[in-house]
């Protein structure tokens, strides 16, 4: 009786340490997650499993971004988290961690409605349940296809035609359900297939990742109705928005092993020599050709535009070809700044140069330039220079040059950690030339396994550093660095060429 007491009166404890403002319901995909939270300052949650709360836990500061803050990772058994203080203005993150990646789903905060759409328990006849439980993954890419039909008259029945063609992936193919995750009809109907997020049979062997929207017709030879490619947009504008999607990236797509994207046709996965690719003409070449601008018409839709805008440093270098570093020295630092997804708009937006014992911008680091910088984006990249007395140094070991776009955080967009570039000094009187290592990609960021660095036109080596620079191993270019054994914390990659180095910090989680 009083092990009894003892434990109803912990969990009533426990009950009322959360008082719930927010909750978050994670999806039930096998996958545990972590959340990522914008605020003013770190919020309290529990986590609510098996009709008990946990004790409280405190998001933490992500790796000194300001207003970014991460959570513990989550077990996939959670029921539901409870936040704290969770305003309007708050916005919160799930990032499920899967075999392949990391991606983004359930933004509480993206402003697109739920669009109509005509239920598979409104249309399946047969076969509707697989036997086996759907594969749920985290979507990074999206696929059009089209279902390559002849023709439709006036009079079809295009809810007969969905069932057809469920009949025909279940027992024809003998797959567990129909492949794709939707289907539009040319009246514009959405009919739901397998579940957003599972797993489907529609990418040549390579569907990990993907999502699959077919739209019925054959668009090689016609032309999707304007009723289908609105409704195209909408399911898509949507589905990016709910899952985080930056339609701006050409995302690396390991299962096919190309770089893709984010709205592709299926015919794409025909490079690969993943999968069982085979040639395919899908979606047709009039569906095909309008992918860029439908992927315009979505960039535009005011409900997803802020998750697809980005003020960014596209270059950063010091003048001269040489910097030996003294106290009192001056450093003319030039940097260009550049976006995407702003349509015309004008920014005054403030900037700021610090010196830091490493490359993470703290409070407690010296701001050596603080200015205001106006920049418009149509006008393309904009150049812009500061000039630096470099203050004692105090005998550190490292020294970095830290520059910061959008200091202030006036600008809503989509990705914070590409405001801030670092360079490294160096003291000893190494004379270096520094490049801005233009067209070098690192992805994914945050890892979970593997990271690829990306390189085309620069011909650069790379090593993995610990946050204080001891070295722990070479990285490979073009190809998949595994980091499983690393341990969760923010690390840096080197990057060298024959002209200097700089560093980029990641994130394993």
């Amino acid at each position: 009786m009083i092990s009894y007491i003892r434990t109803l009166l912990c969990f009533l404890f426990l009950l009322n340490t959360c008082f719930a403002q927010k909750v978050f319901v994670p999806q039930k995909n096998g996958q545990d997650f972590i959340l990522i939270l914008q605020a003013d300052e770190p919020l309290e949650y529990c986590i609510y499993k098996n009709g008990l709360n946990s004790k409280p836990y405190t998001f933490t500061s992500q790796a000194h971004s300001k207003g970014v803050y991460i959570s513990e990772k989550i077990s996939h058994s959670a029921d539901s988290v409870l936040l704290s203080k969770m305003s309007e203005n708050n916005a919160l993150r799930a990032f499920y961690l899967n075999n392949q990646e990391l991606g983004a789903t359930s933004l509480l905060n993206c402003e697109c409605e739920e669009i109509p759409v005509i239920s598979k328990t409104s249309w399946c006849i047969e076969n509707c349940t697989p036997d086996d439980p759907y594969e749920f993954q985290t979507p990074t890419h999206i696929i059009v296809h089209h279902s390559a039909d002849t023709q439709f008259d006036a009079d079809t029945n295009f809810t007969s035609a969905v069932q057809f063609y469920h009949s025909l992936h279940t027992n024809t193919n003998g797959w567990d359900d129909i492949g794709y995750n939707w289907i539009i009809d040319p009246l514009g109907n959405i009919f739901e297939g397998r579940p957003s997020g599972a797993k489907g049979a529609h990418f040549s062997c390579m569907n990990n990742n993907t999502l699959g929207i077919a739209l019925l017709g054959n668009f090689q030879i016609n032309t999707p109705s304007q009723a289908a490619i609105e409704a195209l947009e909408k399911l898509i504008a949507f589905e990016v928005c709910k899952k985080g999607i930056n339609l701006k990236d050409v995302l690396y797509h390991p299962a096919s092993s190309l770089q893709l994207n984010r709205i592709s046709g299926h015919l794409d996965g025909n490079n690969s020599n993943e999968g069982c690719a085979s040639g395919t003409s899908c979606p047709g070449t009039n569906l095909y050709s309008q992918l860029t601008s439908i992927q315009s018409n979505i960039e535009s839709d005011s409900c997803i535009k802020s998750f697809n805008q980005d003020l960014y440093f596209s270059n950063a270098s010091l003048s001269g070809n040489a910097v030996s570093i003294s106290s009192g020295d001056q450093v003319d630092l030039n940097l260009e700044v550049n976006s995407v997804g702003f349509n015309n708009q004008t920014f005054n937006f403030s900037s700021k140069v610090a010196i830091s014992e490493d490359s993470l911008l703290s409070p407690d680091d010296t701001v050596l330039h603080s200015s205001f910088v106006l920049f418009n984006t149509n006008n393309g990249p904009s150049s812009f220079s500061a000039s630096v007395d470099i203050p004692a140094l105090g005998g550190w070991q490292n020294y970095f040059l830290i520059a910061m776009l959008d200091a202030e955080n006036e600008i809503e967009e989509f990705d914070e950690n590409n405001n801030t570039f670092y360079i490294q000094l160096d003291p000893l009187n190494v004379s270096r030339a520094l490049t801005s290592f233009q067209g070098v990609e690192i992805y994914p960021n945050p890892i979970k396994n593997n990271v690829f660095i990306k390189s085309s036109e620069v011909q650069i080596s790379a090593e993995l550093l610990g946050l204080d620079g001891s070295f722990i191993r070479p990285l490979f270019i073009n190809k998949a660095n595994a980091l499983d054994d690393l341990s969760v914390g923010v690390y840096l990659i080197k990057l060298i060429s024959d002209q200097g180095f700089i560093f980029k910090k990641i994130v394993k989680i």
